[in-house]
């Protein structure tokens, strides 16, 4: 179900970026590496009373699987550092729920891989067109 009551910022700029140094992504909580792409999200909300500029931080795991969830869920807006648990609640009500459920467990084990040779290492980041097929 999406609410889309909330207002967006009065100035905003998404910028795809290589990290200079080490990052936490605002959404998963993972350090984004020296090296690695991100996603930065600047913009100026009206807070109460007053204005504030706000940045914010996604790694590109965080980045690609919002745009599954709105592809998914029809759902184009969220609140910052919020994002996940807009996720699980959807993966819990939407029919494509196993597609947004599996979302949620790569992010809660930080998006590496358990098992195997690969195991400690990143995993690839989602492709909206992958899971709309899974």
């Amino acid at each position: 179900m999406c609410d889309c009551d909330i207002e967006g910022p009065e100035v905003f700029h998404k910028q795809t970026r290589r990290a200079a140094k080490d990052y936490k992504c605002d959404e998963c909580r993972r350090v984004i590496s020296k090296g690695e792409q991100y996603e930065i999200h600047a913009g100026m909300w009206d807070g109460i009373g007053h204005r504030a500029w706000s940045t914010y931080r996604w790694c590109a795991h965080c980045a690609a699987s919002q745009a599954i969830y709105a592809e998914l869920d029809g759902c184009h807006c969220w609140l910052y550092t919020d994002l996940w648990s807009d996720i699980e609640g959807a993966a819990r009500w939407n029919q494509k729920s196993s597609v947004l459920g599996r979302l949620v467990i790569s992010a809660r084990r930080k998006w590496t891989v358990r098992r195997g040779p690969r195991a400690g290492q990143l995993m690839a980041v989602p492709k909206a067109a992958e899971a709309a097929v899974t």
